[in-house]
């Protein structure tokens, strides 16, 4: 199963990097515009939000933080040739974003033109979708890139997200392609999916966070192993009531391995502390 999971991403990753290399000059975006089970390109016979002249925000944001992630997949699994495709054409797309995003004064629309102008009218100044999917997408580039400007950025973006979110103020911004599934934006409701898709940017936020506070014990401490080795001691020793500063000390054979959390009978990890 897993080898049929890896020959999936191997392919379907090769699949997006074609696309992309073979018209990069003139289409610097990830090319999705093309019919799954035929393989056959979307063109002028095709409806207008089929063609590749109608850019989607949702899908090159989601597509920013999918590239990032398979570029450190690929890297783990010694691939790194197709890490390094993905990483240039993970720079050349977020690059052409970014000079969209300040064409629309900093938030992108639905669906834009290549040249950044909107392809629907706009609904409203609320945050939404095409700004919580490109604000995560951003941040991953970001990371994966060095661009702490762009960090700054999406950060900056994301919180807007949130902030509305939690006043009730987030509306979509999906537009209606089918009459029988019309989708708007209906005032007194409280939709869970914006909270549920804005849970992934903040864990990556809190994974930014965890790296920071651990690189900042290894530098304090001069504790002289890995930032994942201290990670690990961290998770074995809350597990087993130990001493932060004395596991981050000791040996590694010194402890044993802690209980598995996923045995029914869990140990009393804080009754010291009650």
């Amino acid at each position: 199963m897993h080898q049929m999971i890896t020959q999936i991403l191997r392919t379907s990753t090769e699949v997006i990097l074609s696309r992309f290399e073979r018209i990069r000059k003139n289409y610097p975006f990830i090319d999705t515009k093309f019919h799954v089970v035929t393989g056959r390109d979307y063109d002028e016979s095709d409806e207008p939000f089929r063609r590749k002249n109608c850019i989607y925000s949702w899908i090159q944001g989601r597509g920013l933080e999918s590239l990032a992630k398979h570029i450190l997949f690929f890297q783990a699994s010694g691939e790194i040739k197709t890490a390094d495709r993905l990483k240039d054409m993970l720079s050349v797309v977020t690059e052409t974003m970014e000079r969209l995003r300040a064409v629309n004064n900093g938030r992108l629309p639905f669906a834009m033109h290549p040249d950044g102008s909107p392809f629907f009218e706009k609904e409203s100044d609320h945050a939404n979708f095409s700004d919580l999917f490109y604000s995560k997408g951003l941040f991953a580039a970001s990371r994966i890139l060095g661009r702490s400007d762009w960090e700054m950025e999406a950060e900056k973006l994301f919180l807007f997200v949130l902030d509305e979110i939690e006043q009730g103020l987030f509306h979509t911004d999906q537009q209606c392609f089918d009459p029988k599934n019309k989708v708007s934006y209906i005032p007194g409701k409280f939709p869970q999916g914006p909270r549920m898709i804005a849970l992934g940017g903040i864990a990556d936020w809190i994974a930014l966070i965890h790296y920071l506070l651990v690189a900042y014990v290894k530098f304090i401490c001069r504790i002289g192993i890995s930032l994942t080795e201290i990670t690990v001691r961290i998770r074995d020793g809350i597990m087993m009531n130990y001493d932060l500063m004395e596991i981050l000390l000791w040996d590694r054979k010194t402890f044993s391995k802690p209980p598995d959390w996923n045995q029914p009978q869990q140990p009393d990890l804080f009754g010291d502390f009650i």
